[in-house]
């Protein structure tokens, strides 16, 4: 399986819930997310990884349910996943 994108975040709480970037790569000419701020209120995905505190296979985040909130966010950023 190719990567064209992986990202590292860390979680803050304080002063509001929020995700920052702390690392970015990218293979190819995809848009970068470093100016991107993520929401975890009111984002079912983020919520879900945070409430079990590891990661959720998606096989395609444009039928996921979880994803729907931020499905034009995925558009923009080109997320594209086939396995």
């Amino acid at each position: 399986m190719k990567v064209h994108r992986c990202v590292i975040h860390t979680y803050l709480t304080q002063p509001e819930p929020l995700l920052p970037l702390v690392a970015e790569y990218l293979n190819g000419n995809y848009k970068s997310i470093k100016d991107i701020k993520i929401a975890v209120t009111n984002n079912p995905h983020v919520e879900a990884v945070l409430a079990q505190d590891q990661g959720i296979v998606i096989s395609d985040v444009y039928t996921q349910p979880l994803f729907q909130p931020v499905i034009e966010l995925c558009h923009e950023l080109q997320i594209n996943v086939s396995c």
